[in-house]
């Protein structure tokens, strides 16, 4: 049985000229809350699939 794997692009949708968008992180690695929220909207069609 063959397992399906999908990757999802996060990064487009968080960065700000090639770097983590400072509203959506809290140290430039890590995401926020509000950082969080954009995530949740990025995969929730993935999810409800």
């Amino acid at each position: 049985m063959a397992t399906l794997v999908k990757f999802v692009d996060i990064y487009t949708y968080v960065q700000l000229e090639n770097e983590l968008n400072k509203n959506y992180t809290v140290d430039g690695c890590h995401l926020s809350g509000q950082g969080y929220l954009v995530w949740t909207e990025v995969i929730k069609p993935f999810v409800e699939e």
